[in-house]
């Protein structure tokens, strides 16, 4: 099978590797897709030993010993194979599994390959009128900004702002749609391609590189915005967010960034009782209803999806992702069966 090693300084080497085997527990899956990432940039810049590509789809082709899932089941594989034993474990928060076994496409093999081991527990199956792309969006695009929103109060949410309209945003602006009713989604981007985007999924999107959008944003809504997602782990932005946000209302920091987190004094959140979450990847048990707003959604997650590669074109792929002028990338053949 073909497989891609990153080798550093945005060098990608796809090569020929054997089909693993898959022991007790385990399953063999044929990748369908798989989604680019931003958290992928470190393993781009500097290299690693291990398979990149952590939202992945496909179809079993076999099975180790003591499985329950057979040969022909499509499914998302959640990224998180987890301990069963730590505190959030015993909760069924698995994704923030504090002695995580594995973390694929980090510490195991991902989905940049042709076909990947993993646990059975951590292979979601999906019924067969769910596509390859909504597979893969259930996962970081659907699943970790669902995951995110519900932390912040979605439901009652009149108002909402995301900060950033990378793939991450997008799928909050959908999901912000889809799991609430909020009379207005603000969104600010500095790209003008993710701008447009972010307009045809139905935010009202603010150009984060003028001076002004800040004091803007404070005029329209004087009292707040009820529940603010920052997506681009910028101190400036997180700071922003603490600003906007509307007395009893929340901040969510999705966005993982290289800067230290300087927010807030006590003014900034007792009397506001204002509220700052730190949100990351999702429930298992949040992954069904997701699926199912996704399926009654009438904006389609083709609005998010805007370029399609081959594993063979993984570089170009990335080149492309890194500019700014894409939404959601996906590599692999795009089909359960595995044909183009």
């Amino acid at each position: 099978m073909h497989a891609a090693f990153f080798l550093g300084n945005g060098r990608i080497k796809v090569q020929e590797v054997p089909i693993p085997n898959p022991v007790e527990g385990e399953v063999l899956v044929r990748v369908a897709a798989c989604g680019l990432c931003g958290s992928e940039r470190f393993q781009y810049s500097r290299g690693t030993d291990v398979v990149p590509g952590h939202e992945s789809a496909g179809t079993i082709v076999e099975t180790g010993s003591g499985t329950l899932l057979t040969p022909g089941t499509h499914g998302s594989i959640f990224l998180v194979n987890w301990c069963g034993r730590c505190w959030s474990c015993r909760r069924g928060n698995f994704g923030r599994c504090s002695k995580p076994v594995a973390l694929y496409g980090f510490s195991k093999p991902g989905g940049f390959e042709e076909f990947m081991i993993v646990r059975e527990s951590s292979f979601i199956p999906v019924p067969e009128n769910i596509l390859v792309e909504e597979a893969v969006m259930l996962l970081d695009v659907c699943g970790t900004t669902g995951h995110a929103l519900r932390r912040g109060g979605i439901k009652s949410a009149r108002t909402v702002a995301v900060f950033g309209t990378g793939p991450i945003g997008l799928g909050a602006i959908l999901m912000a749609q889809l799991m609430g009713r909020p009379k207005t989604i603000y969104a600010t981007e500095i790209v003008p391609y993710r701008i447009e985007l972010a307009k045809r999924l139905g935010a009202k999107v603010y150009d984060a590189t003028k001076n002004d959008w800040l004091q803007e944003l404070k005029e329209i809504e004087p009292e707040g915005i009820d529940l603010v997602l920052d997506a681009t782990g910028k101190s400036l932005n997180q700071r922003a967010g603490v600003d906007l946000c509307a007395h009893g209302g929340s901040l969510v920091l999705v966005g993982h960034g290289e800067e230290k987190m300087e927010l807030v004094g006590s003014r900034d959140l007792i009397h506001s009782e204002k509220s700052i979450i730190g949100s990351e990847y999702f429930r298992i048990d949040e992954f069904e209803e997701n699926m199912k707003l996704l399926k009654k959604a009438s904006v389609s997650v083709d609005k998010i999806i805007t370029h399609k590669y081959p594993l063979e074109e993984i570089e170009k792929a990335y080149q492309k992702f890194w500019s700014g002028e894409t939404g959601k990338v996906l590599i692999g053949s795009g089909s359960w069966e595995g044909k183009i």
